[in-house]
């Protein structure tokens, strides 16, 4: 019996893992960087106020949504890399009529 409660915790623990990657990975990554600056700014804006804890607080944001956006990228690769096929590099010898020197036909 506690091994269903624990198989049943554990599915629905993936099932919010799922999801969760799925709403982060229809947010476009500039809204991460732009939240991320903008809460730079507003930290800035508090500690000249005088606010220092809200701007502690607002300033502890910025690594998060830095990471989110780094989290971003690694789900949805460039669309350098998607026209490529690869990780920025294509092989010249794969080029369309191309032949790789010293390697025969």
């Amino acid at each position: 019996m506690n091994t269903d409660r624990l198989n049943e915790s554990a599915r629905a623990g993936e099932r919010l893992a799922a999801e969760s990657t799925r709403t982060v990975e229809k947010m476009p990554v500039r809204r991460f960087w732009l939240a991320a600056v903008g809460s730079m700014g507003v930290s800035a804006l508090l500690f000249a106020l005088g606010k220092r804890q809200a701007s502690n607080f607002v300033g502890l944001w910025v690594p998060s949504l830095i990471s989110l956006a780094l989290f971003y990228r690694l789900l949805r690769p460039s669309r350098e890399m998607r026209r490529t096929g690869s990780h920025g590099y294509q092989d010249p010898s794969r080029a369309a009529g191309a032949v790789a020197p010293g390697i025969p036909d």
